[in-house]
C-alpha cells in the first residue's frame, strides 16, 4: 500500500505535484480561462519545488505537460472542430481531425514550455540514453 509521509516537506512536495494536474481539471470542467492560464505557472511552481525534479527540470516538465494538459486540450479541441471550417459529417474523419490537433497542441505546449524552463534552470544534468 502507498504511505505518505506526514513530514511537512512531504506534504508540500505532494501538494506542488498535484496543483497542475487539479488546476487543469477544474479549468477543463468550469471553462474557465484563468485557470487554463494558471496551470503553466503551476507547472513552473511544481517543478520548482519538487525535490526529485533538481537538475532535471526540462525532463519533469515534459512530462507533467503531457499529463496535465490533456483536459485543456481536450475543451481546446472541441472549440476548434465546432468552428465551421472543420465541421464534417464523417465519423473518421473527424475523429482523425481531432488526433492531429491534439497531438499540434501537446508539441507546441511542450516546446514552448521546454524552452522556458531551460531559460529558467540552466544548469541540468545532461540527459543521455546510453551507457
Amino acid at each position: 500500500m502507498f504511505r505518505i509521509k506526514k513530514t511537512p516537506g512531504a506534504i508540500k512536495t505532494y501538494t506542488a505535484s498535484l496543483l497542475p494536474i487539479s488546476l487543469s481539471i477544474v479549468g477543463a470542467i468550469r471553462h474557465s480561462p484563468i485557470l487554463i492560464v494558471l496551470m503553466p505557472i503551476a507547472l513552473l511552481i511544481s517543478v520548482a519545488l519538487t525535490p526529485w525534479a533538481r537538475k532535471r527540470e526540462n525532463i519533469w516538465m515534459f512530462l507533467l505537460v503531457a499529463v496535465s494538459g490533456v483536459p485543456v486540450n481536450i475543451i481546446v479541441i472541441r472549440w476548434l472542430l465546432g468552428l465551421s471550417f472543420f465541421e464534417t459529417h464523417f465519423f473518421v474523419l473527424a475523429f482523425s481531425r481531432s488526433v492531429a490537433l491534439y497531438l499540434m497542441l501537446l508539441s507546441m505546449e511542450e516546446l514552448i514550455l521546454g524552452v522556458v524552463t531551460r531559460m529558467i534552470w540552466k544548469n541540468q544534468y545532461k540527459i543521455s540514453f546510453s551507457k
